[in-house]
């Protein structure tokens, strides 16, 4: 603004300590002219920040720009996304974790499966059980959900609860 200020006074004329041609000697103008110990400070100010937006990297300079608003609100969004997905059985995010469990050997794969679920890792089943799925074998004897953990898998009984979470009947 200032230096729109000064641009439009050299262009008009108005010569710096001139006090009859400057602005502020006609009645009624509000503008007024800078003085000379007050630009200097405002140039050198100037060349500082030039000198320190030159050394910021692309990444800062894009984050500290006019849209680091809607980059704070997509980086929360994906992050809540990610949380949620982790947390959920059914998100296609554990097909990821199928493959890296795969890609380890077996008893690697045992080995991480078992310590996330003795630190309660492991998805959560949010969905209602399917009563459909309900098995009766014998009077009073009823499971809800008929899927179970492979025999001798948690042998040391470090994730009952993490395992029920997930959705594993009993």
């Amino acid at each position: 603004v200032v230096r729109r200020a000064l641009a439009a006074s050299s262009a008009a004329g108005v010569v710096p300590g001139d006090r009859a041609s400057s602005p502020a000697a006609s009645p009624g103008s509000s503008e007024q002219q800078m003085p000379p110990e007050l630009q200097s400070i405002m140039d050198e100010y100037e060349r500082q920040q030039a000198a320190s937006d030159a050394e910021l990297s692309r990444v800062q300079r894009i984050v500290r720009g006019r849209y680091a608003g809607v980059i704070g609100m997509l980086s929360a969004f994906a992050v809540m996304y990610v949380m949620q997905a982790v947390d959920d059985v059914s998100s296609e995010l554990h097909r990821l974790s199928g493959l890296f469990l795969r890609l380890l050997g077996p008893d690697a794969a045992k080995g991480v499966l078992l310590r996330a679920a003795s630190l309660g890792m492991l998805a959560k089943d949010y969905d209602k059980d399917d009563p459909y799925l309900v098995i009766e074998p014998h009077e009073g004897l009823r499971f809800m959900t008929p899927v179970g953990l492979a025999a001798g898998l948690d042998r040391g009984a470090v994730g009952c609860t993490a395992f029920m979470n997930a959705g594993f009947g009993f």
